[in-house]
């Protein structure tokens, strides 16, 4: 079977590696390096030049099953490191590290705060209340408010932890479903103290285990080729490509984001429709640099996910990546990975800036991602992302691998 996949992310990688086995296959990527939210670049320093991720960088065994198993079969190595979240509140001079309850604290200054202790409170309310918010059809802002949780606690550690998780801005975090938002920190086991994951980072950077994938694939891999249209003809699935060829599939994947596949979509059905326009993206500018001004200015306050509220109130959480407690980089020569805020950055410990789109969720979600299987192989196209899931590396391979198993390719 002729089989064309259209985006070279997680998704479109594992279809092109599992399907290529048994199909004639072509993947066609618009960019000039496949891998999509992977990222690993070489970053110089005065000490060296390391492997810095500056997309997808961590998972764990316990909720990354498929991608385990994925690494397994390419012989790819991981190594454990640290998730903590930090915050620095210029507007109450607040420094603290969420990684236990004794960095919670801080400082001296905050265990007679008694404002800081409601905040502990509300924070250990807000774990007990996981089984009645998992039930809720509300918004994040909608069930904070009902449950009347204090100030402090939403804007210094709800609404800079849900930025930094699903790489918004706090406003449109705080429209997410209550039960998506409690139902993922419940999986991922963040909202108990003890037995906790041991997070994982891919040995050399992220980009190891799709170069692994890339050799396999060889010349069906099509860089630069951005397909313009997909349309369902009588003989197959047309393409549109770039110079103006159109070849026919019998079947095509599309493997990119929800937008975009609405995009790609020559009439699309009003199911179609409905279906890829539930899930709304957000654009990010993602910069690697060395200004370790981002981070909390005590060292023990930092962790490896760090918010900065600036001191006006209307401003956002700023979030900035610790990639040398990440990665175990072995340097003491700071590198940092900071969502929106190029102006911030000191220029001269300025690296790069990269652009990645992330997916957003509203109350509807649950229904559209309840109807994959109605999406694959239907009249010859497939969708899949990480949309269908919580929007992270595992969802994407995940709905690759829903994908093959429809064609009778499995992973394991």
């Amino acid at each position: 079977m002729r089989i064309a996949i259209v985006g070279s992310g997680i998704s479109g990688l594992v279809c092109a590696y599992l399907l290529g086995k048994n199909h004639e296959i072509t993947l066609f990527e618009a960019g000039s390096k496949a891998g999509g939210h992977v990222n690993t670049v070489t970053a110089k320093g005065d000490s060296g030049s390391f492997q810095v991720d500056t997309g997808f960088i961590v998972f764990n065994r316990e909720n990354y099953p498929n991608f385990l198993t994925l690494l397994d079969q390419l012989g790819v190595d991981s190594q454990p490191t640290r998730m903590g979240f930090s915050v620095r509140s210029e507007r109450l001079g607040l420094e603290y590290n969420g990684e236990n309850l004794v960095g919670l604290f801080g400082h001296l200054k905050n265990l007679v705060d008694f404002k800081h202790w409601g905040m502990v409170r509300d924070i250990l309310r807000f774990h007990e209340a996981a089984d009645q918010a998992s039930r809720s059809t509300e918004t994040v802002g909608q069930f904070v408010e009902r449950m009347k949780f204090g100030s402090r606690f939403q804007e210094n550690f709800l609404l800079p932890l849900g930025s930094a998780l699903w790489s918004c801005s706090t406003s449109r975090f705080q429209s997410f479903p209550m039960e998506f938002v409690t139902d993922f920190l419940s999986n991922h086991q963040m909202l108990q103290a003890n037995n906790r994951p041991v997070w994982r980072v891919v040995k050399g950077g992220s980009k190891t285990y799709v170069e692994k994938i890339l050799p396999i694939l060889g010349n069906r891999l099509c860089l630069n080729t951005p397909v313009k249209k997909v349309e369902r003809i009588e003989q197959g699935v047309e393409l549109t490509l770039p110079d103006g060829t159109k070849p026919v599939f019998d079947e095509v994947i599309l493997a990119c984001h929800a937008d975009q596949s609405l995009q790609l979509l020559h009439s699309p059905s009003a199911e179609e429709v409905a279906l890829l326009e539930a899930f709304p993206y957000e654009k990010n500018m993602v910069s690697l640099h060395r200004d370790d001004s981002h981070l909390p200015r005590r060292r023990s306050a930092r962790a490896s996910w760090n918010a900065y509220l600036p001191r006006e109130e209307s401003a956002q959480a700023l979030v900035t990546y610790d990639m040398n407690i990440l990665q175990s980089l072995p340097t003491s020569e700071p590198f940092c990975v900071s969502l929106n805020q190029k102006e911030r950055i000191d220029p001269k410990l300025h690296h790069a800036d990269y652009h990645f789109s992330h997916p957003t969720y509203h109350l509807g979600r649950r229904k559209a991602q309840e109807g994959h299987r109605r999406f694959i192989r239907n009249q010859g196209i497939s969708f899949c992302g990480a949309y269908w899931g919580y929007g992270f590396h595992e969802d994407g391979l995940t709905s690759g691998l829903r994908v093959c198993d429809a064609f009778g390719a499995k992973l394991g």
